[in-house]
């Protein structure tokens, strides 16, 4: 894989063998002005961010929404892999899991995503970093009790 540069930032192989991206400085350049467009704008979204946080106040179970968009975020994101699930399924799934466990294969992956990204918020309001422990352990529940992948542990580079 060859280096890349953009306007966030760059690539550059590190001594362990792999390319690691390095974030270009914040503020960004050129820097942001605040001319009349902009004032407005930002005006906008400040109001409609306001709208949104008196919205939030009103939903009754919060973590009920945030489990609903995380559950369909991960039916989404799953379809790269060609997996197709809808989140009826996924909801039945963590419903009967106890009962009728490996009933889907395919509804089985998106629930260990849900599995991983819950874990993963909350080690991270533990720790409060991102390091090669933590990616390992959110892999080893995504490939749960799978042989392939090595779940838990890097590639090792031929």
């Amino acid at each position: 894989m060859s280096p890349m540069q953009s306007s966030a930032g760059r690539t550059r192989q590190v001594p362990e063998g792999y390319l690691a991206f390095i974030p270009n400085p914040l503020p960004p350049h050129p820097e942001l002005a605040l001319d009349d467009e902009g004032v407005l704008a930002l005006t906008k979204a400040e109001f409609q961010l306001g709208k949104l946080a008196q919205m939030a106040k009103s939903i009754p179970n919060p973590d009920l929404f945030a489990g609903m968009y995380v559950r369909r975020e991960a039916i989404l994101s799953s379809e790269i892999e060609n997996i197709s699930c809808t989140l009826d399924e996924v909801l039945e799934y963590e419903a009967e899991a106890d009962i009728n466990p490996g009933q889907s294969k395919a509804v089985e992956k998106v629930v260990k995503y849900v599995r991983a990204f819950n874990a993963g918020l909350e080690r991270l309001g533990q720790v409060n970093k991102i390091d090669s422990t933590l990616l390992k352990d959110l892999h080893g529940i995504l490939l749960q009790g799978e042989e392939e992948g090595n779940p838990g542990r890097f590639r090792v580079r031929p």
